[in-house]
């Protein structure tokens, strides 16, 4: 039998029924996403309550104040593209994968991520209000110190560049790293179960009736083989690229422990956090010039600027017209006053700042 006529406007493209469907079911998922708080991939806690080691300043001369602020405040960010939404997804499940094979090895010292495990692993540091999860740590099976492993994913063409060094790791990418490296070699030393034959980490199987986990050899099934052993702190960690067209390509970057970069980076979060208890934007610059910028940067690239900040900013419109406020008042304004606020209103109706600020205050008073 021939086709049908729909069967054939099918084949032709003259008739599309489940793309307009999955075009809608996005949209009606970034809607839902827009009401809910910034709660972060696999976190324990809620991300805006606290600033994040991916957006760690370290040395970084433009590290921007009024960004962490108003992610702090958790003001709505633009809903990203069907694309980047799916690219991001695809991206975080070829992470998840490569970790989880690490774990069923033997080799990851940090819980697995789903769907074996739950949380992702987090690190704080209650003093300055600072937490970073980690991908992994992983420790090879003939060392005693592990290494931070943070997993990326990008185009095929990006890293044939940097297996051709024509391409190196995202500066954003280098900072979190360095920040997980800060704060887990501050963590001291690691007590584990260990096989004594291969080296291999011992894995859960399943839970007991009273809660409680079963750990065996990942290699030899049982427990008679493991022995509890001490790691010495991790001192050094890796920027760990993979294709996302062929996964089996990576290409990876050694750093090692910079306590220089960790002062530096907590100075600036010190600044940071003053302006936060005092309820203020970060200003410095309140000229009424042409494209004048609060930090009397750049809003865009420029010779002053090769990498501005402002570039690819979620808070770009908030903060321009915050900034138009503070020249017309000649001072810094109050984070109440922040034109995030109705943004933040127009998109979720029981948005409140004062309790934000609460659940700040006290997930550091709980630490």
């Amino acid at each position: 039998m021939g086709l049908t006529r729909r069967e054939a406007y099918s084949r032709w493209g003259l008739i599309r029924e489940i793309e307009p469907l999955t075009e809608s079911a996005y949209k009606f998922f970034e809607w839902l996403e827009e009401q809910k708080p910034n709660i972060g991939e696999n976190a324990s806690h809620l991300w805006h309550v606290s600033f994040h080691g991916s957006q760690f300043p370290g040395d970084n001369p433009y590290a921007c104040g009024r960004r962490a602020l108003y992610r702090m405040m958790d003001l709505p960010r633009e809903s990203p593209s069907r694309m980047l939404r799916a690219s991001a997804e695809a991206g975080k499940d070829i992470e998840n994968r490569i970790v989880i094979k690490w774990y069923l090895a033997g080799y990851l010292l940090t819980p697995p991520p789903p769907p074996i495990g739950d949380k992702q692993f987090e690190m704080e540091d209650p003093e300055y209000r600072l937490t970073s999860t980690a991908d992994a740590i992983v420790i090879h099976p003939n060392e005693r110190s592990g290494k931070v492993v943070e997993v990326k994913t990008r185009f095929h063409y990006e890293i044939e560049k940097m297996i051709m060094l024509c391409g190196g790791p995202l500066p954003a990418h280098v900072n979190q790293l360095k920040c997980q490296i800060g704060l887990a070699h501050e963590k001291g030393e690691w007590h584990v179960r260990r096989c004594y034959n291969t080296g291999r980490l011992a894995v859960k199987l399943g839970n007991l009736s009273n809660g409680n986990s079963v750990e065996v050899c990942p290699e030899h099934g049982g427990t008679k083989c493991l022995r509890e052993e001490t790691l010495e702190p991790v001192e050094r960690g890796f920027l760990y690229y993979a294709s996302r067209d062929r996964p089996e390509i990576t290409w990876e970057y050694m750093f090692e422990y910079d306590p220089e970069f960790m002062a530096e980076g907590r100075k600036q979060l010190a600044m940071w956090m003053k302006w936060w208890d005092e309820g203020h934007l970060p200003q410095v610059n309140f000229s009424d010039k042409r494209f004048s910028h609060p930090m009397n940067w750049t809003w865009t690239k420029s010779k002053k600027m090769p990498d501005s900040p402002c570039e690819w900013c979620d808070f770009g419109d908030i903060c321009r017209t915050d900034h138009r406020e503070a020249v017309k008042r000649g001072k810094a304004i109050k984070l109440t006053d922040s034109a995030g606020i109705e943004a933040a209103e127009e998109v979720r109706s029981k948005y409140d700042l004062d309790l934000i600020r609460a659940a700040v205050e006290q997930r550091w008073i709980a630490a």
